[in-house]
């Protein structure tokens, strides 16, 4: 942990869309009941997508992060700009088309609430691409959902989603015809033969409105979440959930838990979480703090601990592990463990694999050796891309390493952009040479650690954001806290780089262990300093 300047992880796209030629050939047609505009084969584009969110700014719109090309690229909420990125076809035959040639697409057709929207190649029959312009709102009439701006953010690259119909203005899509200075009427369902209409979206619950900070995504979320003690049986405790919001004025939407380590693979499948408690409808158990639309933060190794060279094992000997796992021999529990996470309505939550494996300590160290780095990031490519395929699975993955630990090279064991959503860091009030506070030796020193560790991969804080920043990815503090002092300071100067840089989520560790005090009145300057941060 430590720095110089910091290195602010936003990523300003600006206007760097090419614009494609503003021809609109248009030809209304009327089928099953909707209005459509179909496009040209030459794919010129005619509508953009305006958020029905207003914050006086200027308007958000519906946008494929980066005008990506890559099948599977995120649509996400950005600032209208009038790029290619913007820009629509409403084709006859249902489906939405890109500036690329690619459709809106409900990923993988799951039917689940947060489920992410993205481009795909286009298909008429796929009744994922399948969307109705009905009260302004983008329905899919496959799950009976509408694409969702979760809790109507106004953040620049935030992911839209699948959720459920509610007729709130983060449903609001206006189609806006390009070249026009105002928008026009809007797409409504036209009455089919005999004076039928064709029936309403559905308008159920709404959705779960984020408290400080927001739901965490892939982006610039800035969701403030909270690790705590759990009750007797490994339950969320509500009462220390209550002790902490009174002292910190911060209400969480996010807690953060660990399945890590555990002795073998059946445990590693099962997450104890959710197997110890047996009232899973009561309002302690993680399965309802979901199901009442709350957010999870869950720690799981590479592999328990009975692993073969495990470093909690007999052997210590990383590679072992490492070259089963990269080849493939640990998928099959990958799979079951998802399975078990969607069957207890938690396929959408964010999970630290492999947390701080870059520490000897767990039981996935990552070791040394260039093969040994080569084959973890290959063991957790497979592992992510197991989960992935389960049906109903949407999980956000974290690539977590330990500031101050061992001067590996980043890159030699990064998963990949492709299997890795955040990248976090976990920063304790401890200078790597020293263990100095950021009171004792300020903000530029703590950041860098350039004094002692100048070394372009040395996991300093000020390392790991620009390695963040060059892979186009957020950061996030999953483990943070004060040590043994009450230093008000560093929680401020963390509480800035947080506000300021690109950051999905962070979580205060107040579990009261491993010498980290909780907040409250026994660190009185730390909590001031948290509550002026990110209440």
């Amino acid at each position: 942990m430590h720095i110089t300047k910091r290195t602010h992880a936003l990523n300003e796209r600006g206007i760097a869309h090419l614009l494609l030629p503003l021809l609109v050939v248009a030809l209304i047609a009327v089928i099953g009941g909707y209005i459509f505009l179909k496009g040209s084969p030459a794919a010129t584009v005619g509508y953009t997508f305006k958020s029905g969110i207003s914050t006086g700014k200027t308007n958000d719109c519906l946008d494929v992060w980066h005008d990506g090309s890559t099948l599977g690229t995120t649509v996400d909420l950005y600032t209208c700009n009038g790029t290619a990125a913007q820009q629509w076809n409403i084709n006859a035959n249902g489906t939405i088309e890109d500036a690329n040639g690619q459709c809106l697409d409900n990923w993988k057709a799951l039917k689940t609430n947060y489920n992410p929207i993205r481009t795909y190649t286009c298909s008429s029959t796929d009744g994922a691409q399948q969307w109705r312009l009905t009260g302004n709102t983008l329905y899919n009439p496959m799950t009976g959902k509408c694409v969702d701006d979760p809790g109507s953010s106004t953040t620049n690259g935030k992911p839209l989603e699948l959720y459920t119909c509610n007729g709130g203005k983060n449903q609001t899509w206006v189609a806006t015809k390009i070249g026009t200075a105002s928008t026009p009427p809007t797409i409504t369902p036209t009455p089919l033969p005999g004076g039928g209409t064709p029936a309403p979206t559905p308008a159920p619950t709404p959705t779960p409105t984020p408290t400080s900070g927001g739901v965490i995504t892939a982006g610039d979320s800035k969701a403030n979440c909270v690790a705590l003690k759990g009750g007797t049986d490994g339950e969320v405790s509500l009462t220390n959930l209550a002790a902490t919001e009174k002292a910190t004025g911060v209400t969480y939407n996010c807690l953060e838990t660990f399945a890590n380590p555990v002795d073998n693979w059946n445990d590693w499948e099962a997450p104890w979480q959710f197997t110890n408690d047996p009232s899973k409808t009561a309002s302690g158990s993680w399965e309802n703090w979901l199901a009442t639309g709350h957010q999870m933060i869950l720690g799981v190794d590479l592999i328990p601990q009975s692993a073969p060279g495990s470093s909690n094992g007999t052997s210590s000997n990383p590679s072992e592990w490492e070259t089963a796992c990269a080849a493939g021999e640990y998928n099959s529990y990958a799979t079951q463990l998802a399975k078990n996470l969607v069957s207890y309505g938690a396929g959408h939550i964010v999970i630290r694999l492999g947390i701080e494996a870059n520490g000897s300590w767990e039981a996935d160290y990552v070791g040394t050796a260039t093969s040994e780095m080569s084959n973890w990031a290959k063991c957790y490519d497979n592992e992510v891309s197991s989960m992935q395929a389960v049906s109903g699975a949407s999980f956000l993955f974290v690539w977590n390493p330990n500031v101050c630990t061992l001067d590996l090279p980043l890159s030699d064991w990064y998963p990949g952009n492709k299997y890795v959503n955040i990248i976090g860091i976990d920063a304790y009030d401890a200078d790597c040479h020293d263990s100095s506070t950021v009171a004792k030796e300020g903000w530029q020193a703590y950041y860098t650690d350039s004094s002692s560790y100048p070394g372009a991969g040395f996991p300093s804080l000020s390392n790991i954001e620009a390695f963040a920043v060059a892979n186009g990815k957020p950061l996030s503090f999953p483990e943070w806290g004060t040590t043994s002092t009450d230093d008000g300071t560093y929680v401020t100067d963390m509480g800035q780089m947080f506000k300021s840089d690109n950051f999905s989520f962070e979580s205060y560790f107040d579990v009261g262990d491993d010498g980290i005090p909780q907040l409250g009145s026994s660190i009185p300057n730390s909590t001031a300093a948290y509550t002026k941060e990110f209440k």
